[in-house]
């Protein structure tokens, strides 16, 4: 029990300001690229947390109201938070996106950081593995007026589409930024 306990403690914590579960992602040489649209190379990275889900337009709404200045993301004035607030949030620019992760004491991972998180350091294909994607493991190009209204799914609830490391929705659900 210590054990386990031992690496729960190591392997995941929770933010302080937003309560969101951090997962922690290794350090460590991993080859990072695929030889298809990205050269082969090998990439060291630090050991660092990511957040286990995207955030969502719950959190977003928070970091608006406390920021009253920024302009909402594009058709924010069709979210209902009641009905949409588990879902990601979507139409950040890159610029909000770093304000957000600065207001909440974070940071955008870095490419290297986030294909680190989202294949594991093992060459896998996708974060759950080498399957190709089913509707079970992440969403894409769902063919809808709205993306609120069927387009996503909640954030981290694609069991199957978990990475190793437990980190969620790391491909399909909404696009998402790094800081390089």
């Amino acid at each position: 029990a210590a054990a386990a306990t031992y690496w729960l403690v190591q392997r995941a914590a929770v933010s302080a300001k937003d309560g969101v579960p951090l997962v922690r992602i290794e350090g460590g040489v991993f080859r990072m690229g695929d030889d298809e649209f990205f050269p082969l190379r090998d990439v060291y990275v630090s050991p660092f947390y990511i957040d286990a889900v995207e955030v969502t337009t719950a959190r977003y709404a928070k970091f608006l109201e406390a920021n009253g200045a920024l302009a909402p993301p594009d058709e924010w004035e069709r979210v209902d938070l009641a009905k949409n607030g588990d879902l990601p949030v979507i139409g950040v620019s890159w610029a909000d996106s770093n304000a957000y992760c600065k207001w909440i004491g974070r940071r955008l991972p870095t490419e290297a950081e986030w294909e680190r998180a989202a294949r594991d350091g093992d060459q896998r294909k996708y974060p759950w593995g080498n399957d190709e994607p089913g509707p079970d493991k992440a969403v894409f190009a769902r063919q809808v007026e709205y993306a609120y209204e069927g387009g996503l799914e909640r954030a981290g609830s694609l069991e199957a589409g978990r990475s190793a490391d437990g980190v969620y929705d790391l491909e399909g659900n909404a696009s998402e930024w790094v800081g390089d």
